[in-house]
């Protein structure tokens, strides 16, 4: 371990102030159902990092890189529609980033400036957006991550790779940045999450890629304490760090080469680990929060070939899991918060091969672009939902005030022989019986 540095005598810092540069637009639904899913980017404008904060409000807002204007954006929902800002208009500003907002709801930002290979920092005040750089690096890689203290100053957690390949931490002590190796033992750090427990210290939940296992590391007020938290093979990739009520951490990670979700909690005296999911090839990209019952709750994203996104969330006795989002390539970048009555918030992306959009996804509804019909009745009870999947040139019967035709299968969009009835594209959700797709239809 080494020793702190001031970061002045390190590197040049280089401060921009952005006039803010902002449109409005509508919601978009891309999905319904008992989650409510909303495309707030258009197509083709967010390939990858999206981070998602809430106000006080409950609003969303979300930072994204926008991967066809090569550039770091922020977005925020006002109520009735979206405003979208740049951030850094610096080519390949943002491929990488956090995101964290102070009691004032002021945002600010961690992020990897690929072209000029450094980390920034930016922060909103009085409508301009204030960059500086913190560090510069030879090569890019891995993960970062921010989050504030009480006095509402950033602490950043990140990876540099070439020639050091170390964990590194900097902070903001009020005049200048402060920037110091936590780990160095080889190569560890590409993936890390930071937060600040009830004594305003840094807490750093990382990967050893050298080892191959998940570590943590505690600041006690003079040195960093550093430990293993999951020795198994491939554990600790994409880690995400929350603390309980008691201030114990709670931490979701993925497993490799079996590609399975864990988690990680602290129990006062010991660490106790557990498999959340092992069907498909989940926990990628995970993002953890811990409810007002201090449990769980993990957004996370089901790889290649189902391409989902999923939630899970501890019940008291069991994890509970949903297949929130499987039409198409979805569930990338996984951000997620809870708000004032836990309901969950999820910023996420569509597409890894290929551009896509910028999705918000929540229990709560925005503007209501369906009126919902409520639970799926008995098939005996109501005629009007069809019950085996719509083929052989049948026409769908729906009645009036019916507003979503059920299809208890696959192949639902295209089996049905009346495509005018059909409005927008197919929504999924997941029940405790099976996988329902509903179609939103016109009424006749």
């Amino acid at each position: 371990m080494k020793g702190m540095s001031v970061c002045l005598n390190l590197f040049v810092v280089v401060t921009m102030i952005l006039p803010i540069v902002s449109a409005s637009f509508e919601p978009e639904p891309a999905y319904d159902g008992p989650w409510h899913t909303y495309a707030i980017s258009k197509k083709g404008t967010a390939r990858y990092y999206t981070s998602l904060e809430l106000d006080d409000n409950g609003y969303p807002h979300v930072i994204y890189y926008d991967s066809t204007k090569h550039r770091l954006k922020y977005t925020r929902w006002l109520g009735n529609g979206w405003k979208d800002e740049t951030v850094d208009s610096t080519p390949g500003a943002g491929t990488v980033n956090s995101f964290a907002m102070d009691r004032n709801y002021t945002p600010h930002m961690s992020y990897f400036d690929r072209r000029n290979e450094c980390l920034k920092y930016a922060k909103r005040i009085h409508n301009r957006w204030f960059i500086e750089t913190i560090d510069t690096f030879e090569s890019l890689n891995g993960e970062v991550s921010i989050a504030l203290d009480s006095r509402g100053f950033p602490h950043i957690s990140y990876y540099e790779t070439y020639p050091r390949y170390d964990l590194k931490y900097a902070k903001w002590n009020g005049i200048d940045w402060e920037i110091e190796i936590v780990d160095a033992d080889r190569e560890v750090g590409m993936y890390s999450s930071i937060a600040i427990d009830q004594d305003d210290n840094p807490n750093i939940a990382y990967y050893d890629q050298f080892d191959e296992e998940l570590k943590y590391a505690k600041w006690n007020g003079t040195a960093w304490e550093i430990e293993v938290v999951d020795p198994a093979t491939h554990s600790g990739m994409w880690p995400s760090l929350a603390f309980d009520s008691k201030g114990y951490p709670h931490i979701s990670y993925h497993k490799g080469a079996i590609d399975i979700l864990k988690y990680a909690k602290w129990t006062g005296s010991r660490w106790e680990t557990q498999v959340v999911d092992k069907w498909g090839r989940v926990g990628w990209m995970s993002s953890l929060a811990i409810d007002s019952h201090d449990r769980p709750r993990i957004a996370y994203h089901d790889f290649d070939p189902n391409f989902d996104l999923r939630y899970a969330q501890w019940t008291g006795s069991m994890w509970e899991i949903q297949t929130v989002l499987y039409e198409g390539e979805v569930g990338f970048w996984v951000s997620l918060d809870l708000d004032k009555n836990d309901q969950p918030h999820i910023s996420h992306a569509t597409g890894l091969s290929i551009p896509g959009d910028l999705l918000y996804t929540t229990t709560v509804r925005l503007v209501p672009p369906f009126k919902r019909a409520g639970p799926i009745p008995p098939r005996s009870e109501n005629p009007g939902w069809i019950s085996n999947g719509i083929g052989e040139g049948d026409i769908p019967e729906v009645h009036d005030g019916d507003d979503f035709l059920a299809v208890h299968g696959s192949s639902v969009q295209t089996s049905c022989s009346d495509p005018s009835k059909l409005v927008g594209q197919p929504v999924n959700f997941w029940t405790r019986e099976k996988s329902v797709a509903l179609l939103p239809v016109r009424r006749i």
